[in-house]
Order: C-alpha cells, then structure tokens, then sequence
C-alpha cells in the first residue's frame, strides 16, 4: 500500500503558490503591494487608505490667511449694553515670518472693541455730575492740571477708564 518511489521521480506535491489565488509579485514591488493581495488579511489591510479629507472651515481665505474675530457682550442685570462683533484678515498669518502682523491685528481688533465699549458704556449709563461738595473740595483726581497748550499724556487718562476718541 506504501510504495516507496524511486529518487529520480518527483513526488506529487502542489507548490503552495498554487493553493494560493495570489499572482506571482515581481521582485521589487513595495511590502504594501505584497501584502494587499494576501487573502488572509482583513479588508481594511489590503486596500490602501484613503488620504485625509481636509474640511474647509472658511472658503472665503486663501491658504495661509488667518481670519481674527472678536465677540463683545456688555450688560448689566436689566439693561443690554454692547453686543457687538469685531473681524479682519491677517494675509499669510499662518507663516511664521508674519507672526508679528497676526499679534498686531489682535492689538488692532482690541483697541477697536475697547474704544467701542467705551462710548456705548457711557452713553449706556452716563457718569453722575460731581456733588457741590465734590466740586468745592476739588477732589484732586477730578483736576487736570495741564495747560491747554500741552499734549495729552499716553494712554489711558479720562477719568472713568474711557480711551479718548
């Protein structure tokens, strides 16, 4: 029943590339390739993945723009005050080399919320007149002693906080 055969003859085996649906790779084609036909792998192993989509939050930028936008709210318990939306566009903000004009467009944005609180806020509620008393003892952080002819000291000087515009 065991027959023994001779040397010479080649014994009946199949290859195991012939079991396997797999076509022959050619010599130098990447481990990706190679391994994408290789049945035993899951799916998601052999197919290539897809590149990233990128979403696209503003088309109205071009690439490398930043757009800086500011919100206010102000109000007091039964009283709105300020709601007010401040924006601009750095060109190129996310370059490294323009970081400075990123900083100063925010400096800028600031300033322009800062100024605008201001005047609503004043006007929203108004400063009350001194009292006689207040008046008569010339409360000193009430008097600017400036001549008239003398420029305005640098940043902040009105009474209330208010920049001057």
């Amino acid at each position: 029943m065991n027959e023994a055969k001779p040397v010479s003859e080649t014994p009946n085996v199949t290859p195991a590339s012939a079991l396997s649906p797999v076509p022959k790779q050619v010599s130098g084609s990447s481990i990706d390739d190679r391994l994408r036909n290789v049945s035993i792998l899951p799916r998601h192993l052999r197919e290539p993945e897809p590149a990233p989509k990128v979403e696209v939050l503003n088309p109205g930028l071009d690439e490398g723009d930043l757009k800086l936008t500011l919100n206010v709210t102000i109000q007091g318990r039964t009283i709105p005050i300020m709601n007010c939306h401040f924006s601009t566009t750095t060109c190129g903000g996310l370059d490294a080399k323009n970081r400075g004009l990123v900083f100063q467009s925010i400096e800028r944005l600031t300033d322009d919320a800062l100024q605008v609180a201001a005047i609503k806020l004043n006007r929203a509620v108004p400063l009350p007149e001194p009292s006689p008393d207040e008046k008569q003892q010339g409360d000193a952080s009430m008097i600017d002693s400036r001549g008239m002819d003398e420029a305005p000291p640098p940043g902040n000087h009105f009474l209330n906080g208010a920049p001057r515009h």
